[in-house]
This record gives C-alpha cells, structure tokens and sequence, in this order.
C-alpha cells in the first residue's frame, strides 16, 4: 500500500472515529455539546485505539504514520463541526483553539497507543 493511500485511509478512518459522536450531537439537538458527556470520551478513545491499530496492524513498518494519520483525521473531524456549527448558526465557536487542543490531548494518546499495539501484534 503506498504512503498515499495510507494517509488517505487513516484520514478517513480518524473522521469516522471523531465525527460518530458529533453526528449523533448534531442529531439530538441545538443544545446537545459532545464535550458534556462522557460516553462521547469512551466513543473516541475507543474508535481512535482500534482505527489507529487496525491500521498498524495491516501495515506495521508505518505504526508512527498510521498514528499520525488517525490524528488527524480525529482533528478534521473537530474541524468540520465547528465549520458547521458557524454555518447553520447552532453555535458560535469562540473558542475553537480550545476545542482543537482538546480533540488533540482526546484523540493523540489512543492513536499513538493503538498504532504501536497493532504494530507489535503482528509477527510475520
């Protein structure tokens, strides 16, 4: 698999495991924050460990880039809703500096840590 696709297929693997609770917020409601409710942490640490190891885990020579790729994915996500939230007016982002450092201190440890599992997992 080239470096490319690799990057391509962790992006969208990140957006998936950081946008799943952003959609179901968006679903529930104007005043629905994913930020308030732990089960929105658990959707994320989980879907980041096991994007980032299923990844590492088809290629193990990239662990690092498999990380990084989940990561930022995860941040795209974070990214995407708050351009939502600022276009339909639902909220206004003030602080949305805060809201990127918060998905990148939520989404870097389970992606690093699942890229490095899913890396040592396989023994050819």
């Amino acid at each position: 698999m080239s470096i490319l696709r690799h990057w391509c297929l962790g992006l969208l693997l990140g957006l998936a495991s950081g946008g799943f609770p952003l959609v179901v917020a968006q679903i529930r409601g104007p005043q629905v924050d994913p930020f308030d409710h732990e089960i929105s942490y658990l959707l994320w640490i989980g879907s980041a460990l096991l994007a980032a190891s299923g990844l590492a885990y088809v290629l193990p020579e990239r662990g690092l880039l498999s990380g990084l790729t989940v990561l930022s994915g995860f941040v795209a996500a974070m990214v995407l809703e708050i351009a939502i939230d600022s276009y339909t007016g639902r909220v206004s982002h003030n602080l949305w500096p805060l809201t990127l450092a918060l998905s990148v201190l939520i989404g870097a440890p389970p992606a690093f840590v699942g890229a490095y599992f899913g890396s040592r997992l396989r023994t050819d």
